[in-house]
């Protein structure tokens, strides 16, 4: 049971955790950005900046394929990509979307059914909703460098995203022109002369739009505006050290056609369609710079953690004649890791911290069957008007039915009576009840609590629970009183009795020590030891019942039994100095981390004196139970659990003093009463003891051991 709470706790704790990492911080970080609105002041005559176009910008996605990495390598860097993007979606809701080439990694290589998987994971990842246009254009790695572009590879990719060699789209009067780097080769091949003539196509539309040249044939722009130019490879540049911002680490050479454009490229695109400013990627570092055109370039990091630990993306926001730009960050992965290394040791530390804590079991001895009465009368409550219930938090009491528990329900009436106490948000289960008896029957347990308790106290009747032993289906009633429980919260402190056998509510000898509520055909000693109750005629004691299992008290958060008498002592030694048995139900409560017993001088009889004096000794401790003050003279221990999870352990004995308690280790079987003999079941126990140790033990077994 602790180890089940502990996981729950630690469970709930990575629960939160993990969406804190995984949803929460995209949010907090991604939110930190906002759409520019710097524009540069316009004379009178210019376009407005009213109608603007507000357009996200990325690059270099890398959508890994069936070939290269891991699938969790996969799995985790499309999670971030499809939760930056989503967030910054919902954040900022962009007219339009552009994904500036190397949308795949391994586009050139995929064949066609994977190309069509690789699509549909795209659009999974970078889905925009209705109104806002996705574009995304053409890197080497979606069809190849110059020389490994098949004509194959380009149309997939073109049919899919609907562009060519160069494209020109308008968005509110606001153009864009897409390029084809890897067609920016100059080389005269068919794609390059087909993205050159497509260049200078555009090029005649926009000198069209000035008036200028021979128009004829040629489509129209429905107004001028000078282009913003968007494409996977950077205009020619020797390196980063021009950059104006970038990266922490600069590029400090670049290749021609690799790593940017040709200056004879970039200075034909320059010539033919003047653009105002230009957007690229492929380098996966950002940069901002004055390019050889004269123009602010953009080139954008890549947007996949598996090649930056910081990617970021472009906020922009263009008019026909204005441009603002802002650089957005995505959430940085070093800082994440660290979020869950320090979040998973807080968890644990905050779990361990919570462990639910185990006391031993408490037997408090008292005088008299009238002082168990008060004193638990007493506990009950403290623990209620500790617990302070209220219409939102009920206290749950378990609640046992016989002579024993008398005198405390006749205390708990005397301190309502006196205003100590309220039972208005109290909530009751009891432990049985007879099969086939009437309620209104002074023998059944509906009356007994009626009686005895109820009909006294502030209780409302619908929090009153009691087993319905008259129910047309007895299984179905046993199922919805557990329900009922679990519904409640769980009993927080659960009252019980013990018959001279041992049993608890009607668990008799042989019971199971995991039952739960169930209907139990009564033993003959039962039916005899309750004729009294029914006028010695044993033919009219109910032969069934309903009763909570063993596991059901087991399940309570605390565990309180009464035993008085003498005819109970015998049970009493079996709960306290054996072991676990189920022919003595009463004995599984030496595994409940919170069991108090409460017992009379005469229930002692059948305890050894030391057992006795033991528990005698601690009654100043078990006293302050039942005070409003803290209880002193407590220590921590480690538990004998946590020793028993050493590899090895060494038990060092001196002493004739010890010489029983060797005895106890080493030739009897294991019990809580002497906890060291737990250790005959540890795989590597060493015991060193001197001569005057083994005062106790037999002579043969001192000989088998020194031989």
């Amino acid at each position: 049971m602790r180890l089940k709470r502990f996981l729950i706790k630690l469970s709930l704790n990575f629960f939160f955790l993990v969406i804190f990492c995984e949803f929460i911080f995209y949010y907090l970080v991604i939110r930190q950005c906002s759409w520019p609105e710097d524009f540069p002041q316009t004379s009178d005559n210019e376009e407005s900046s009213g109608s603007s176009l507000k357009v996200l910008l990325l690059a270099d996605p890398h959508l890994l394929g069936p070939y290269r990495g891991h699938w969790f390598d996969k799995l985790r860097r499309e999670w971030q990509m499809r939760r930056s993007f989503q967030t910054a979606i919902n954040l900022f809701h962009p007219e339009a979307v552009f994904i500036l080439g190397d949308l795949f990694d391994e586009g050139k290589w995929v064949t066609s059914a994977e190309f069509n998987d690789y699509v549909k994971r795209f659009h999974e990842i970078f889905a925009v909703p209705t109104g806002t246009q996705l574009y995304g254009i053409v890197g080497n790695h979606d069809i190849g460098f110059h020389y490994q572009a098949h004509p194959k590879l380009v149309k997939r990719f073109e049919e899919e995203f609907h562009t060519t060699g160069v494209s020109l789209i308008t968005l509110k009067d606001i153009n864009f022109i897409l390029i084809n780097s890897i067609a920016m080769e100059g080389d005269g091949c068919s794609l390059c002369a087909q993205a050159e003539m497509e260049l200078r196509n555009i090029s005649q539309i926009f000198k069209c739009a000035r008036n200028v040249g021979n128009c004829k044939d040629t489509p129209t722009l429905r107004s001028y505006s000078k282009p913003i130019l968007l494409q996977h490879y950077p205009f020619y540049r020797e390196s980063d050290r021009d950059c104006q911002e970038h990266d922490p680490i600069p590029i400090e050479l670049y290749r021609e056609r690799w790593e940017v454009l040709s200056q004879e490229s970039s200075d034909l695109i320059g010539e033919l369609v003047a653009p105002r400013i230009a957007f690229s990627g492929h380098s996966h570092n950002y940069c901002r710079l004055k390019s050889r055109l004269g123009i602010t370039e953009y080139t954008i990091s890549s947007f996949s953690w598996r090649n930056k630990n910081n990617p970021n993306f472009l906020l922009a926001t263009f008019t026909p004649t204005e441009e603002a730009v802002k650089k957005c960050s995505t959430p940085r992965e070093s800082t994440v890791i660290t979020i869950y290394i320090v979040g998973a040791f807080v968890g644990v530390i905050l779990a361990i911290i919570h462990w639910p804590t185990i006391n031993p079991m408490r037997l408090v001895i008292l005088d008299s069957a009238e002082c168990v009465g008060e004193w638990s009368a007493r506990y009950v409550m403290k623990r209620i008007n500790d617990f302070n219930p209220g219409p939102e938090r009920y206290f749950v009491l378990g609640l046992p039915t016989g002579s024993t528990p008398l005198i405390m329900y006749r205390k708990l009436i005397e301190f309502h009576q006196a205003g100590k106490i309220s039972f208005k948000y109290v909530k009751t289960f009891n432990m049985d009840e007879y099969v086939d008896l009437p309620r209104d029957h002074p023998e059944s347990y509906h009356y007994y609590m009626h009686h005895n308790f109820f009909r006294h106290i502030d209780i409302d009747p619908a929090n009153a629970h009691i087993l319905d032993g008259n129910a047309p289906d007895l299984v179905e009633e046993c199922r919805k009183f557990e329900a009922e429980i679990t519904k409640a919260g769980g009993v927080e402190l659960f009252i019980g009795g013990i018959g001279p056998d041992g049993h608890i509510a009607f668990n008799e000898p042989g019971s199971s020590l995991v039952s739960r509520t169930r209907v139990k055909t009564l033993a003959q000693d039962t039916l005899e030891a309750n004729a009294r109750f029914f006028g010695n005629d044993i033919s009219k004691v109910p032969k069934q019942a309903l009763t909570v299992g063993v596991a059901t008290v087991m399940d309570a958060k605390e565990v309180m039994i009464l035993v008085t008498g003498a005819h109970k002592a015998f049970a009493l030694y079996k709960a306290i100095e054996e072991g676990v048995n189920h022919m003595w139900t009463v004995s599984a409560f030496q595994q409940h981390p919170n069991t108090l017993m409460l017992c009379d001088e005469d229930a002692t009889l059948e305890l050894r004196v030391k057992t006795v004096k033991y528990f005698k000794g601690l009654y100043n401790v078990h006293k302050k139970l039942i005070e409003d003050t803290k209880v002193p003279k407590q220590a921590l221990t480690v538990g004998v659990a946590t020793v028993m999870d050493a590899k090895e352990v060494m038990i060092l004995v001196t002493g004739a003093h010890k010489a029983f308690a060797l005895y106890k280790a080493i030739e009897e079987g294991v019990n809580h009463m002497w906890t060291v003999s737990a250790f005959q079941q540890h795989p590597n126990t060493l015991m060193l003891c001197d001569e005057d140790a083994t005062l106790e033990l037999r002579v043969k077994t001192v000989k088998y051991f020194k031989v």
